[in-house]
């Protein structure tokens, strides 16, 4: 399998993954893929200021993202240790410091391709809230546009061959041709997508689907 092969294969992992459990998703998108505030629209419902429940210091046990299409599927865990402040405006600041690495899996066409995306450094962003319903759910918009001048990403893929994708790379470069790189194997954007969040006591998931894979991300209350 040439290098080539393997880096679209892992493209295609997120891509299966952003099909998973509703049968939805999107294109993987970063910074050159459009803004946060592009978004807006298509999360539907501009929002507002967070409910109580949202509101503090968070502390993930990690993210979450399966799915399958043809003969392809594909899978990604980790971040434990991620966190997030969530302030009384909406300002929010998701940390990676200290954060597990992401690690993905996929069989395509008999092959197992695996491999590990860890995140260094912040991103900070003001979200506005949908009111949640009566199961405590609610959307999820980042406004304006997602600071990530200070986040970071290493990609390494460690089955069927040993091989870095991307060194510590400064996401806020990572833009246009230079995204094929990975070949979408990294998301650009982390948890500051569009998308819902839900409330269930000290428990807050998040699931991002709006401009990259639907990735679902769950945190306790720190």
């Amino acid at each position: 399998m040439t290098k080539r092969t393997i880096v679209l294969t892992v493209g295609l992992l997120l891509a299966v993954a952003a099909c998973g459990n509703d049968g939805t998703g999107s294109t993987a998108g970063g910074p050159g893929a459009g803004s946060a505030s592009s978004a807006t629209g298509t999360a539907g419902g501009s929002g507002g200021a967070p409910p109580r429940c949202v509101v503090g210091r968070w502390s993930a046990s990690g993210v979450e993202a399966e799915g399958s299409a043809g003969n392809a599927s594909g899978t990604v865990t980790g971040g434990a240790g991620t966190t997030m402040n969530v302030g009384a405006n909406g300002a929010t600041e998701i940390s990676f410091s200290g954060s597990r690495p992401i690690d993905f899996s996929a069989q395509v066409a008999g092959r197992t391709i695996r491999g590990q995306a860890s995140y260094d450094g912040a991103m900070q962003g003001t979200v506005a809230f949908g009111a949640p319903d009566s199961a405590g759910k609610g959307t999820w918009t980042p406004q304006q546009q997602v600071v990530w001048d200070n986040l970071r990403a290493t990609v390494k893929l460690t089955e069927p061959i040993a091989i870095t994708l991307l060194d510590n790379a400064r996401l806020a470069d990572f833009t246009g041709d230079k995204s094929n790189q990975t070949g979408g194997a990294v998301d650009v954007q982390p948890v500051l997508r569009a998308g819902s969040y839900t409330c269930a006591g000290d428990t807050l998931r998040v699931v991002t689907d709006v401009n990259g894979p639907r990735m679902e991300w769950t945190f306790a209350r720190a």
